[in-house]
């Protein structure tokens, strides 16, 4: 008897770390959808297609701004996709690229926000700020402002603790389920941000910040998701690394600190801004995820993802991208998303998001060159014509995803 009691004690005890194991979930990822509200089809891209006739598509264009019903559209295909996520994260530059002021800025965030909100009611949408969100541009400020109050009543429901720290520096968490969003104010340590170059230290205690919810996270055994709009690393924008940094060193030594003392429970990174699809990893296997963007200028196609994670595990599996072939959708008057690739079922052939993964893919992309085209074919997420990268790019490029510090990228290359 005893020891029928002891064989049903240890099979409940696996089945409740199987359910432990099991629990997953999935978010969606959106970025730069630089919503221009006086955009006008059949006007002209040398005007940002808001004034003058010319080519612009009816659902936008290579060379201008997103009209906001290609947004709408995109939130419909999600919702189509994936109707319950447990939150969506907006990864920021929701303004257009070049017109800005503070009240263009906060009402382009919150009307991108309740588009979503009407196809996702009660799904938190956590946003983090990009540099098209400041005005000037590129400018956070690191006080609080009357801009960072409008800010912090534009995004709807949020705890009281998130509502003060982004009046003070547009930087919160958020928890679902059993793990915490840190929406980082990257802008703060953006090279191109006049107003904080020349500071040293905590700008806007942003550092100590993070460390208190890390140190929380840690003794609540949460998982941790960064998002910020400012990657790390060395730009391979043109896909050819002119080796120009746009993380302040200080800063980024911040980040590697925290991988290295809490990397058990750090789920990774995520980031906007350079509009293509594309990765880095840190020396003490910090993972950050570049994203595409929704907006398809600069000649690429809008695109978003939807991640599967385990805040259980602390880890995420696997994404899922689609992307708006935008010529085709001009020319049919019609909008078709498509599945571009999964992470597991493409010939990344990932188990999971971690930088052990990533590694091994870059010795693949430079191993084969097939691959390696692939891989370039989803950079710009299938815009085509493909883009050409010859030996040194490709040797720059590959570099750049796996050094964060401009000195060892070069280290890499020469």
């Amino acid at each position: 008897m005893d020891y029928q009691k002891k064989l049903i004690s240890i099979i409940l005890f696996t089945l409740f770390l199987s359910c432990i194991r099991a629990r997953t979930g999935q978010f969606i990822y959106f970025s730069d959808a630089h919503l221009s509200l006086c955009y006008l089809p059949n006007a002209s891209n040398d005007d940002e297609c808001e004034i003058n006739s010319g080519d612009a598509g009816l659902f936008g264009d290579y060379y201008c701004n997103n009209p906001f019903w290609l947004i709408e559209n995109s939130a419909k295909k999600m919702k189509e996709l994936l109707p319950n996520p447990d939150f969506i994260i907006h990864g920021g530059d929701t303004n257009e690229q070049f017109y800005h002021d503070h009240f263009t800025i906060i009402e382009s965030i919150k009307f991108v926000n309740e588009i979503f909100d009407q196809y996702f009611p009660g799904v938190p949408i956590i946003y983090t700020p990009g540099n098209h969100d400041f005005f000037p541009t590129h400018n956070s400020p690191y006080y609080n402002t009357p801009f960072f109050t409008k800010l912090s009543y534009s995004l709807g429901a949020m705890s009281d603790a998130a509502r003060a720290t982004i009046q003070k520096g547009a930087y919160y968490s958020v928890n679902v389920n059993n793990m915490k969003i840190i929406s980082l104010n990257t802008i703060m340590w953006y090279k191109l941000n006049d107003l904080t170059e020349d500071l040293d230290g905590d700008i806007a205690d942003q550092l100590s910040w993070v460390e208190s919810e890390l140190e929380s996270a840690n003794d609540h055994n949460q998982g941790v998701l960064f998002i910020g709009h400012i990657s790390p690393g060395c730009s391979s924008f043109s896909l050819n690394p002119s080796f120009t940094k746009d993380f302040q060193d200080q800063f980024l030594d911040h980040v590697q600190d925290w991988q290295e003392q809490y990397g058990s429970i750090i789920l990774g990174y995520l980031y906007g801004h350079k509009h293509c699809d594309n990765f880095r990893c840190g020396t003490k296997d910090s993972l950050h995820i570049l994203n595409p963007s929704l907006n398809p200028r600069k000649r690429i196609n809008s695109a978003f993802r939807i991640y599967n994670y385990s805040d259980s595990e602390k880890i995420l599996y696997d994404y899922s991208q689609y992307y708006n072939n935008l010529r085709d959708s001009n020319d049919n008057m019609y909008v078709t998303w498509e599945k571009s690739y999964n992470t597991k079922e493409s010939p990344m052939n990932f188990q999971n998001l971690t930088c052990q993964n990533y590694r091994a893919w870059n010795n693949k992309l430079n191993d084969d060159q097939t691959l390696f085209d692939w891989f370039v074919s989803n950079y710009y997420p299938k815009y085509e014509p493909t883009i050409s990268c010859s030996d040194s790019c490709k040797k720059k490029f590959l570099c750049a995803q796996i050094h964060l510090h401009r000195d060892d990228v070069e280290d890499c290359v020469y």
